[in-house]
C-alpha cells in the first residue's frame, strides 16, 4: 500500500489516539515501551526497518534500533559469538532455506513455530512458504518480504526500439540483438561480489527445464549432466556475443540507475525496485517496468520465476527474546506489512496487504495470472560451502578463464565433496 509521510502521520496519531481512549477506560496498563536491538547486513535498508519500527511502536509499543554490518563475514562471526555469549541483537535478519540450517544448529536463531501457527491461522501469511524457514520440526524465522525476480527494462528504450515485452526465447534474444545494433549492453551482468555469478546461472537453468534445476540443487543430478552442461552452453554463447556488462558491473543503488537510463536491461530481485524508483526518481510503469524472462524450452507450458524470502529472526540467548517474539508476530501483520511495501517498494508475504507499486503489482498479478512456477533462490538452495566456492567457478567461467567442461567437472567434483560432508553432519 503506498502512503504519503503524510498520511502515515495523520494514520499513526489517529490509531495512537483511540489506543490512549481505549486504555484510559479500562484497567489494562498499557504496553510498557521497548527497543529491542536489531542487526542486519542489508546496507541502506535502515530507513525500510525504521517504517516498521513506526508500526511496531504503534501496535506493541516496541521501537527497532537497527545496526548496519556491510561486510557479510564480520556479521556472521558477530552473531555466531552472540549466539554463545546472548550479548548481541534481539532481532536479525539472516537467509533461508540451507543457510538457515547452520544458525539453527548452532543456537543462533530461536524457535519461532508459535509466531507462524497464530499467523498462518490469522491468514496474515501462507503456510507454504513456512518450509523456507524450517530446520526439522522448529521455525526459526520470518520473511522480510518476497521479492521476484524478474528482468527489469526501460519502457522508453523499447518503444524508441520498436520493441515489445517477449513471450519467447526467440523473441528474447531478438530484444538482445536490436538493443545490442543500437549501441546498448542488452543485459547485466556480474562477478562484483562474487555472489551474482550465480543469477545467469539459476535463470538459464529454469527457463530451460524447472525440473532440471531442481534435480541439480537436490543432489539428485550432477553437474556434468549433459542437460547442465547445454545450459552452460547457452550461457558461454551469449557471453560471446557480448550480450553482458564487464564483471565488474554494480547494479544497486545510483548504479542501477545508470544502467536502466542507458537502457541495460536488468535481471535482479524486486527488493532493488526502490533503486529506480527512489534512488533514480523514476515512475514505475512509465519509464521501467519488469517481465518474466521467457522459457529457452518451448515445449514448456508454464514460465517460472526466482523467489527470494530474506529471514528475519530472534536470538535465542537474547535477553528480550519474548518481546522480540511479540514483534515478529506483530511485523506480519497491518500496519507493519503496508509500511514494509510503502518503504521498500517490494512485495510482501501478507496476503491481506495491497501493493500498490505499479510494477510490483503488475508483477504479481502477471505471476498469478498465468500460474508461473515460484522457485526458491540458488544461493538458498544447498550447502553454503558448495554455493559460496561454486561462485568462484561460475565467475571464473563468466570471465572467460574456465571452458563449459572445466566449470561442469569442477562443479561436480565440489558438489559431491559438500554434499558428502552435509549429509556426515546433517543427514539428507
Amino acid at each position: 500500500m503506498k502512503m504519503s509521510k503524510k498520511k502515515v502521520a495523520v494514520g499513526i496519531f489517529a490509531s495512537l489516539a483511540l489506543t490512549t481512549v481505549a486504555y484510559s477506560g479500562s484497567a489494562i496498563a498499557a504496553p510498557k515501551p521497548i527497543t529491542l536491538n536489531f542487526y542486519h547486513d542489508k546496507n541502506g535498508w535502515d530507513e525500510r526497518f525504521l517504517g516498521v519500527s513506526t508500526a511496531l511502536y504503534d501496535g506493541k509499543k516496541i521501537k527497532l534500533k537497527p545496526s548496519t554490518y556491510a561486510d557479510t563475514t564480520i556479521y556472521q562471526n558477530t552473531l555466531n559469538q552472540a549466539a554463545k555469549t546472548g550479548k548481541g541483537p534481539d532481532l536479525l535478519t539472516w537467509w533461508s532455506g540451507y543457510r538457515m540450517v547452520d544458525g539453527a544448529m548452532n543456537g543462533i536463531f530461536a524457535d519461532i513455530s508459535g509466531v507462524w501457527k497464530k499467523a498462518i491461522k490469522a491468514g496474515d501469511i501462507s503456510a507454504d512458504l513456512q518450509k523456507q524457514f524450517q530446520v526439522g520440526d522448529k521455525t526459526y524465522g520470518i520473511p522480510n518480504g518476497v521479492s521476484y525476480w524478474p528482468m527489469f527494462y526501460n519502457k522508453k528504450v523499447f518503444a524508441d526500439n520498436n520493441l515489445t515485452v517477449p513471450e519467447t526465447w526467440e523473441e528474447f534474444i531478438e530484444v538482445c540483438d536490436t538493443l545490442k545494433a543500437a549501441g546498448i549492453t542488452p543485459l547485466t551482468a556480474s562477478v562484483d561480489g562474487t555472489w551474482p555469478a550465480f543469477i545467469w546461472f539459476e535463470q538459464l537453468l529454469i527457463s530451460q527445464d524447472p525440473q532440471l534445476y531442481l534435480d541439480l540443487t537436490s543432489n539428485k543430478i550432477k553437474y556434468t549432466n549433459p542437460k547442465v552442461k547445454a545450459v552452460l552452453q547457452i550461457w558461454k554463447e551469449m557471453i560471446d556475443k557480448e550480450y553482458f556488462t564487464p564483471g565488474d558491473t554494480s547494479f544497486f543503488g545510483e548504479d542501477a540507475v545508470k544502467l536502466m537510463n542507458k537502457g541495460t536491461m536488468i535481471p535482479v530481485g524486486t527488493w532493488n525496485n526502490s533503486a529506480f524508483s527512489v534512488t533514480g526518481g523514476l515512475v514505475g510503469g512509465k519509464d521501467y517496468d519488469a517481465f518474466v524472462i521467457p522459457n529457452i524450452n518451448p515445449a514448456l507450458k508454464t514460465k517460472s520465476i526466482i523467489v527470494e524470502a530474506g529471514a528475519i529472526g530472534a536470538l535465542a540467548k537474547g535477553k528480550n527474546l519474548k518481546k522480540a517474539k511479540v514483534a515478529l508476530r506483530e511485523w506480519l501483520k497491518f500496519p507493519a506489512q503496508a509500511m514494509w511495501a510503502d518503504v521498500s517498494g517490494d512485495g510482501v508475504p501478507n496476503p491481506k496487504v495491497p501493493v500498490a507499486d505499479p510494477v510490483i503489482k503488475g508483477l504479481s498479478k502477471y505471476v498469478a495470472k498465468n500460474k508461473v512456477n515460484q522457485i526458491q533462490r540458488y544461493w538458498e538452495s544447498g550447502p553454503v560451502p558448495l554455493i559460496e566456492n561454486g561462485c568462484e567457478i561460475l565467475s571464473a567461467f563468466m570471465l572467460g578463464n574456465k571452458t563449459v567442461d572445466q566449470t561442469a567437472t569442477e562443479l561436480a567434483t565440489l558438489a559431491d565433496k559438500e554434499w558428502k560432508a552435509w549429509t556426515t553432519k546433517y543427514g539428507k
